[in-house]
């Protein structure tokens, strides 16, 4: 109870000096996180095992799961947080990467990658895009493909192309649903009048 001589507000601002415990909201999307990264995490000694056998059976499989965790998620995590999950998912997959290269005697970080092949279960959206290269411009960054993006628009491949100062290769937009035809020929003149080297004809088939 707030004793009658103080002000209320005074007590409003000396309360948030004090450390707040993290909403059940975080706490969920960080275990979620985790998870997610868990059970990559259990599927990489059965993948190097297929890989070495078969990449194309390997790739095949780890679609199929990709698929069985994305499909788990689009049920039972709302769109309002789809955002906040993949901050999370990036976190918990970047420590589980950090770990898997430490165990091997790697080093080095995210900042340094070459090479990104994102098809992953949390699905991108502009702002997170925004949010990744606000704290990383990935200037190292050569190859990108992000394939079935249901929420990126032509805005991401605008900012990746101006941050991603070493990119070469940026594939895969045939797939993005928001993306339409008139879009990648604007990307294809912004490419063009820009002077950038880079390739955006797509690896995979897509039928007219």
């Amino acid at each position: 109870m707030i004793p009658p001589c103080v002000p209320w507000f005074w007590y409003r601002l000396t309360m948030t000096r004090y450390k707040q415990p993290k909403k059940l909201e975080n706490l969920a999307l960080m275990r979620l996180g985790d998870w997610i990264a868990g059970q990559a995490e259990r599927q990489m000694e059965s993948a190097a095992k297929l890989a070495h056998e078969s990449i194309s059976n390997a790739q095949v499989v780890l679609a199929q799961n990709i698929d069985v965790i994305r499909f788990y998620l689009d049920i039972n995590v709302p769109w309002m947080v789809y955002d906040s999950l993949a901050v999370e998912t990036i976190r918990a997959l970047s420590d589980l990467l950090e770990k898997t290269k430490n165990s091997l005697g790697f080093g080095g970080s995210m900042g340094g990658w070459k090479t990104a092949d994102m098809e992953g279960a949390v699905q991108f959206t502009d702002d997170f895009m925004f949010q990744i290269l606000d704290k990383n411009p990935l200037i190292h960054l050569r190859e990108l493909r992000i394939l079935q993006s249901d929420f990126m628009t032509v805005t991401s491949v605008e900012r990746i192309l101006q941050s991603c100062m070493n990119l070469e290769i940026l594939v895969e937009l045939e797939s993005w649903a928001l993306l339409t035809d008139s879009d990648r020929e604007f990307i294809r003149n912004f490419i063009k009048i820009n002077n950038f080297n880079v390739d955006t004809s797509p690896i995979r088939r897509y039928d007219a």
